[in-house]
């Protein structure tokens, strides 16, 4: 891969990171899986940022939580408990979740 390529990947890297925080700040994603997406993200982007560290304590937290089609998989019962669970944690820490997307827009913007 030659220099341009791999500028033009890290540049539709930091896209992807922007459209899906601006997206959980708009809460048109779910938060659980925003922080999952960036955390994942993150990792071919080699730039160190507390937000970014911070994102990857939520998903370790909640890494428990069903979302998406595993959900399909999951009783009814277990689904009920940990998506009590989830609102619970994410009324304690949505405005956290939150300034670490605004910090990250402001990082990589």
């Amino acid at each position: 891969m030659n220099e341009t390529t791999n500028r033009d990947d890290m540049v539709k890297l930091k896209l992807k990171i922007l459209e899906i925080a601006t997206k959980m700040l708009e809460d048109k994603i779910d938060l659980i899986e925003g922080c999952r997406n960036l955390v994942t993200l993150h990792y071919d982007l080699d730039v160190p940022n507390d937000a970014f560290l911070f994102l990857r304590g939520v998903e370790s937290e909640t890494d428990y939580i069903p979302i998406g089609q595993v959900r399909d998989t999951c009783a009814p019962e277990y689904l009920a408990r940990v998506d009590q669970e989830k609102e619970q944690y994410l009324t304690s820490m949505r405005n956290d979740i939150l300034n670490a997307c605004k910090q990250i827009l402001e990082n990589l913007s």
